[in-house]
């Protein structure tokens, strides 16, 4: 569903969580399941801004930081 609603796009996961969990059964744990899921199948690009460019992210599992820029690619 994600990768529908957003297609193209660049945002945080803090907007992304305010715009798409209106309305919806969903709490804040299923998009970060969700999110590192796509980010984990290399559907979806993830940069931290207080990562330093060219360095890896250091994740840690079932977190997903509201800093977070998630690129998702446009439909194909």
């Amino acid at each position: 569903m994600l990768l529908e609603d957003f297609s193209g796009q660049t945002i945080t996961m803090e907007k992304l969580f305010e715009q798409h969990n209106v309305g919806k059964p969903y709490i804040r744990r299923n998009y970060v399941d969700a999110l590192n899921n796509l980010e984990e199948s290399k559907k979806i690009n993830v940069i931290d801004t207080k990562v330093e460019q060219g360095k890896k992210r250091r994740k840690a599992k079932g977190q997903f930081a509201d800093r977070l820029i998630v690129i998702f690619p446009p439909k194909q």
